[in-house]
């Protein structure tokens, strides 16, 4: 199990899996028809967008030291 803030990922069941164990996780994912918006806290249609919201989701203290923004 990878512990962690933010698991990017489009295998439901695994993202299932990662939410139940860490409940304070987020959980980020490409649209598609299978994708479980019970379980997806971010979910965009590409790649791009996704990453976006990622990165606009990030407390900006946390952006800074991460990715120096």
């Amino acid at each position: 199990m990878i512990q962690g803030d933010i698991l990017v990922d489009d295998h439901m069941p695994f993202c299932k899996i990662w939410k139940e164990k860490n409940s304070r996780g987020t959980v980020a994912s490409l649209e598609y028809p299978w994708t479980d918006r019970t379980i997806v806290d971010i979910t965009e249609k590409t790649w791009s967008e996704l990453r976006k919201s990622i990165i606009d989701y990030i407390p900006p203290w946390l952006k800074k030291a991460i990715i120096g923004r």
